[in-house]
């Protein structure tokens, strides 16, 4: 019998673990690792399986690449087909999510004894009664018996805000069907003003979108523009930032050595390599207090666009085809295509639209989702739903070297998951503790 190891999910995190999994210098000879997606999709996921060319990275070229000890690997590999590439560029998702899909087929063709793609979905997980192996049902009816599994489903689509339903009211962003007749419209209605938010503007625009946009969120702001680092001295930062005690003097840190940069990008820059820990040390009442007051800001300075795409921006707000306020939804009607609207005041607006997207980012409560597989890992206390619903509690769950999580859904234990340099490190870390769990 080989020695399986199955990865549930096959975007960026699952595939990369498979992929390291592989470069690992102590993999047993007789190691199969197969992945599985059930849309067939092996190395884009969600997140690069976009609609058009306009959806853009917001990160440059230069440090895309799959692997940690090759920052450029993404940079180096468009040079093949367009030398004059700048490694400044912010290139598109559709182009990210052919790199990844080739980094995944090259290796089925150098060992397509040792790497499955099974386009089929696992629908449950069961772990035998003495913790040695699991054994999966997948959606098809088949089964099959692995020695280790780990779980890369990714972001899961919000299907709400609250205690409001959108299902079937506002449409998905990734979905090319989203765009399919908004030349035809002159209303548009966007939850949320994420990164996600400012692409489905530019793809509205791309495909002859001539109405209004109305956006809403919680802080009624869209991200920041990424800044030329050389305009800006470096960051000096405290010693010991990282164990601020509460978030009130986190941002005081941040705060301060903004105004003494000129710029929050190059604080940002400095405290990356220490997010992680800096979450880990607040206590469960930081980490709240955290998400309450300090959330909204930090995402428009830590998740940056393109200044082309914030100029754009602009000049929808100045034409006055665009607004964005700060609000609450407190209902959505997809019959009457309203959504009613409560500012920080408490009053209460209502607006009419022709069309919506939810851009108010994943689904991080996995107790909202209605996933079987989800529901089987509870059940057996392979995962735990996390105490601030952003994800996974590890707090509780005994420890299983044989199952792992890398991806989103550890938002709850280390905060700053959802780039691809974290997503990196992490699926190396994951692929060299599975396999050590092995000898």
């Amino acid at each position: 019998m080989p020695h399986t190891i199955a990865i549930i999910g096959a975007g960026f995190s699952g595939s990369l673990t498979a992929l390291n999994i592989l470069r690992q210098p102590n993999a047993p000879d007789d190691l199969r690792v197969v992945l599985f997606d059930p849309r067939g999709t092996f190395g884009p996921g969600l997140a690069y399986t976009v609609p058009s060319h306009r959806f853009k990275l917001n990160v440059r070229a230069k440090a895309m690449g799959a692997f940690p000890q090759e920052p450029e690997g993404f940079l180096h590999w468009l040079q093949k087909g367009e030398p004059t590439v700048s490694g400044e560029s912010f290139i598109s998702r559709q182009q990210y999510g052919l790199y990844l899909q080739e980094l995944v087929s090259e290796a089925v063709q150098r060992e397509p004894q040792r790497l499955t793609l099974k386009t089929d979905e696992v629908v449950e997980v069961t772990q035998r009664p003495d913790g040695s192996s699991f054994a999966l049902l997948l959606a098809s009816g088949e089964q099959l018996e692995a020695a280790s599994v780990v779980l890369a489903i990714g972001n899961i689509l919000r299907r709400g805000v609250g205690d409001v339903g959108t299902k079937g009211a506002l449409r998905e962003p990734f979905n090319p069907q989203s765009y399919r007749d908004l030349d035809q419209l002159r209303k548009l209605f966007i939850l949320g003003s994420s990164l996600t938010a400012v692409d489905v503007i530019m793809e509205s625009e791309g495909r002859g979108f001539k109405g209004h946009y109305s956006v809403v969120s919680r802080n009624g702001r869209f991200p920041l523009s990424h800044e030329d680092p050389a305009s800006f001295p470096s960051a000096s930062l405290p010693p010991s930032w990282e164990n601020p005690g509460t978030a009130f003097a986190l941002l005081k840190t941040i705060r301060k050595a903004s105004r003494a940069c000129g710029s929050s990008q190059p604080v940002f820059d400095a405290m990356r390599p220490k997010i992680q820990q800096m979450w880990t040390n607040l206590s469960l009442t930081e980490q709240r207090a955290f998400l309450r007051h300090l959330r909204p800001f930090w995402e428009i300075h830590r998740h940056r666009i393109p200044h082309e795409h914030l100029q754009a921006i602009r000049e929808l707000q100045a034409a006055g085809r665009l607004t964005i306020r700060a609000g609450k939804v407190s209902e959505v009607s997809a019959r009457e295509a309203v959504v009613t609207l409560r500012g920080c005041g408490g009053e209460a607006e209502r607006l009419r639209f022709d069309a919506g997207f939810m851009c108010a980012g994943p689904e991080g409560d996995i107790r909202r989702i209605d996933h079987p597989l989800v529901a089987s890992l509870v059940a057996q206390q392979l995962i735990r739903p996390g105490q601030l619903a952003l994800g996974l509690d590890t707090e509780g769950v005994p420890h299983r070297p044989n199952f792992a999580v890398v991806g989103p859904l550890q938002k709850e234990v280390l905060w700053e998951i959802t780039a691809v340099r974290e997503l990196r490190e992490r699926a190396q870390h994951v692929a060299a503790s599975i396999l050590g769990s092995t000898h």
